[in-house]
């Protein structure tokens, strides 16, 4: 079976959670669409966990971005908004660790890929721009994107069509911003898009969506 959620913000046992509801299992495959860090209590824990595993995937998203920015610039960045509001509990745990494990973390995030294509869904972190590419194929559209649009478009996405034939599965943008719920949000003006962003880092849930029956499963 194959899985998809997405924002799950150092939720660890909410994660481990989700994992035993499901039956999660070694021949199953879990798509994890970026945001694991920042926001909860353990998100080097999860992060740590995801990336030992190898039927796990995580699609690069907006927040560990800018961890990677924060790590390459320094502490006296710009970045360091992102300590003060966002990040501060993942910089504390990231420092504890051994180099080793450091370095093991940033290995992983910096081979991540910014979308995944399985199957007729298109996983990406907050969604994509296609305003000037209607005439090009969905692979040639894809390439082109820019990484600021994978990882950070919001109502410019969500509110106009996206590929005829395709549906593009999203984090980023709570579904509560999108109906109002949290629980998973099913774009039925176009029909190509699925928002699995259920708020987890704000009281919400996290929402888990399987690929194959479109089953809907949370926490």
């Amino acid at each position: 079976m194959q899985y998809v959620l997405s924002d799950l913000h150092g939720k660890y046992e909410g994660f481990m959670t989700l994992l035993d509801k499901i039956g999660f299992g070694d021949s199953d495959k879990m798509y994890i669409l970026g945001d694991v860090i920042d926001r909860g209590e353990k998100p080097i824990d999860l992060l740590e966990y995801i990336t030992k595993q190898s039927n796990m995937e995580l699609i690069l998203g907006n927040h560990e971005e800018m961890f990677l920015s924060y790590l390459s610039r320094g502490k006296n960045s710009t970045m360091d908004l992102w300590v003060d509001n966002l990040g501060g509990t993942t910089l504390q745990q990231y420092e504890r660790l051994s180099q080793e494990r450091r370095n093991n973390v940033l290995d992983y995030l910096q081979s991540t890929d910014l979308y995944k294509m399985v199957g007729n869904f298109i996983l990406v972190h907050a969604g994509i721009n296609i305003s000037d590419s209607k005439d090009s194929t969905v692979e040639k559209i894809m390439e082109s994107q820019k990484k600021d649009d994978l990882l950070w478009i919001r109502s410019d996405f969500y509110r106009r069509s996206a590929f005829a034939g395709r549906t593009v599965i999203f984090g980023h943008t709570p579904t509560s911003v999108l109906h109002d719920k949290n629980y998973i949000w099913f774009d039925e003006k176009y029909g190509d898009k699925i928002g699995v962003d259920c708020g987890a880092a704000y009281g919400g849930k996290i929402g888990c969506l399987r690929l194959d029956d479109m089953r809907e499963f949370y926490v």
